[in-house]
């Protein structure tokens, strides 16, 4: 997994750099300082930004189109909890709103998705999400970060137990299980499902009416830990709170 993560960092830094490149290279007219045939790093602050003209101009060309596209996502995660291991595919839609500029000088769209994984289990393993997403780059290439809630209804391949035996008779065991903290309608248990902020960072380009999107992702979850020593006739619990890694690709369409 830190292979992956690294192999991904080390994409969204060519990219960005690329996206830096084609920004200076497309927008006219480009102040000589700020154009250069290798990487160009723009130091950025209100009082120049409010004096410099020629940086506002700049600016104002990097505004994107105002786009609605419908995606198809698919991802990896990966993970350990007390000594369990975990890996899972997950698959999912989206519909993202795309502004033609930046609002609160933060806010550059949002999307609605859905999200499945435990994908053999047709009941269990829905999550809906929503995020509120800022856009940095031109109209090709462009950086994304991310972020919102998901909520839904968790499989049980997070719950995971281990038992130890002491001479043919079970002596200890532990249990993982990942912490349910909201409602699922229809379902009795009040507290069946799961609400987490969760956080994105990708890198993208638009061709035409496609785009195509490469990233990572953290879902903030809770598990709990019981441990049984029945020899002793012992207990202990603990609650531990994780950020759960996934890295996903995307491909989208507008119409």
């Amino acid at each position: 997994m830190k292979k992956l993560c690294l192999s991904l960092i080390h994409t969204l830094i060519i990219i960005s750099i690329v996206s830096i490149n084609v920004l200076c290279q497309e927008a006219t007219p480009v102040p000589p300082v700020l154009k250069s045939r290798n990487i160009i790093f723009i130091v950025y602050l209100p009082s120049i930004q409010s004096q410099t003209p020629q940086l506002k101009a700049l600016l104002k060309q990097e505004e994107r189109p105002a786009y609605t596209y419908f995606k198809v996502n698919i991802g990896y995660s990966e993970m350990s909890v007390n000594d369990f291991n975990y890996s899972f595919n997950h698959i999912g839609l989206e519909v993202e709103n795309d502004f033609s500029r930046t609002h609160l000088g933060f806010l550059s769209g949002y999307s609605f998705g859905y999200r499945k994984d435990q994908i053999h289990n047709a009941e269990l393993g829905h999550y809906f999400s929503f995020k509120l997403l800022t856009l940095k780059g031109g109209k090709r290439f462009y950086g994304k970060i991310g972020g919102g809630f998901e909520w839904g209804m968790p499989g049980d391949m997070l719950d995971r137990t281990k038992f130890e035996y002491h001479d043919g008779n079970l002596s200890k065991y532990t249990h993982v299980y990942l912490e349910r903290n909201f409602w699922v309608p229809g379902v009795k248990v009040k507290k069946s499902g799961v609400l987490n902020p969760i956080v994105e960072l990708a890198v993208g380009e638009r061709v035409g009416h496609f785009i195509f999107e490469e990233g990572v992702r953290g879902n903030f979850l809770t598990f709990g830990i019981e441990r049984y020593d029945l020899a002793n006739y012992g207990y202990s619990s603990e609650r531990i709170r994780l950020i759960v890694p996934s890295a996903f690709v995307s491909i989208g369409i507008r119409p």
